[in-house]
């Protein structure tokens, strides 16, 4: 009830209460802040502890490879499926001119990105760290996982008991970062009203009518994709349908609300352990580094909005452009960081590779980003909640461990 009632104060005081709104509006960022500031410790001390445990562990070590293989082969799933939306649901086919206007005044206003596109080369050599603390002081989060690998790997080949209780200490620490954060997710209601006051007062409606197909388009793709990797969850860890829905509700609502599927990790983990049976060591490991480089919901963005812009300029793709939007959007998907007009390099990699003009790209991203950033979370976070518990359930532990005899109910 609390955060249905922080959903309505939030939505009145921005529809209504602009003035007000613009003052609460700094307090939801703060609590983004607050959220994110438990990220990277979350994310160091899971990832370190995970790696290790699975290292140490010979029954999951010797199928680390099918975990590699099923994360490449999902990665296409929603590229694939956000490419296929777009050319179905034609979002930029047949704008009337006034749409067309509007979309070509905010270039004039916005212009488009300046920064190189990141393809995949310098993505991979961004994650090395040159300085490992430089990059824990700019909260390079790929750097860090990559780092994290290596630590986590070190203590598990260490066999002794050094090794061991530095290993504990890592994993008190680790549980005392997510009591912290279960202190400040508490204050979610209060967040989620500020959060939504200042968004929905900053709000330009007058470009809607330009982008109405895209937004309601996307959204219908992302549930559907959505849908799609709650019953494949479903199917993995057995049970009814409702209980699967009702466990993830959490992780599911403070990855919408907050716009971050790293801020629900923590929730995330303790549900596939407490709730649907999986195993610890392995969501240690796959949780943190997926939502780092397994963002499906940004994928199936740039796959659909590349579909969008080519509908948009008049190019016609043919089945080898298809081919290339989908291994593009994967790939620019991966090393994508943060969202709305940030997304713009990754995404200007996609349309030049199908010779798509980028001058919108900038732009759309601009004014849909704040409406459907949320969604991409959502997706990221049941798309990697799944490709764990598909892992660990089917291919690593046998059936008679996979609830280590606890009895989970709804």
């Amino acid at each position: 009830m609390g955060i249905v009632a922080g959903i309505a104060i939030g939505t009145f005081i921005g529809f209504y209460l602009k003035p007000m709104a613009q003052v609460l509006a700094p307090f939801g960022d703060i609590y983004v802040s607050l959220l994110m500031m438990c990220v990277i410790p979350i994310v160091i001390t899971s990832m370190t502890s995970g790696v290790a445990r699975l290292v140490r562990t010979a029954e999951i070590r010797a199928h680390l490879w099918r975990l590699a293989a099923y994360f490449l082969a999902g990665l296409l799933v929603p590229s694939g499926i956000g490419a296929f939306a777009a050319w179905i649901g034609g979002p930029g086919e047949n704008l009337d001119a006034s749409a067309l206007s509007s979309l070509g005044a905010m270039v004039l206003d916005k212009g488009s990105a300046s920064s190189d596109p990141p393809g995949l080369l310098p993505f991979l050599v961004s994650i090395v760290p040159p300085n490992i603390f430089a990059a824990l002081s700019s909260g390079h989060i790929i750097s860090i996982v990559f780092f994290c690998v290596l630590i986590g790997s070190a203590l598990g080949l260490l066999q002794n008991q050094e090794a061991e209780r530095v290993l504990q200490l890592i994993e008190v620490m680790s549980d005392s970062f997510h009591l912290i954060f279960q202190w400040v997710i508490s204050f979610l209601p209060i967040g989620l009203a500020c959060l939504l006051a200042g968004y929905i007062a900053y709000l330009n409606p007058s470009v809607f009518h330009a982008l109405f197909k895209f937004i309601v388009v996307f959204h219908l793709t992302a549930i559907s994709l959505a849908l799609l990797y709650y019953l494949l969850l479903w199917r993995v860890v057995g049970g009814t349908f409702r209980h699967v829905w009702q466990a993830l509700s959490q992780p599911v609502l403070v990855a919408y609300t907050v716009d971050s599927s790293l801020v629900a990790l923590s929730a995330c983990l303790k549900v596939l352990d407490q709730r649907l049976g999986v195993d610890r060591r392995l969501s240690g490991l796959i949780l943190p580094f997926g939502m780092v480089a397994n963002r499906q919901g940004k994928i199936c963005l740039l796959a659909f909005t590349s579909v969008f812009l080519a509908q948009i300029h008049g190019v016609t793709l043919s089945l080898g452009d298809a081919f290339i939007v989908l291994i593009a959007s994967s790939l620019s998907g991966m090393a994508a960081v943060g969202s709305g007009v940030v997304l713009a390099p990754a995404l200007i990699v996609v349309v030049h590779a199908i010779a798509v003009p980028d001058v919108l790209a900038a732009v759309v991203l601009i004014v849909i980003g704040p409406i459907i950033d949320r969604m991409q979370s959502v997706v990221t976070v049941l798309a990697n909640c799944t490709l764990t518990a598909f892992v660990a359930n089917v291919h690593l532990l046998p059936m008679s461990k996979r609830y280590s005899g606890q009895d989970y109910k709804d």
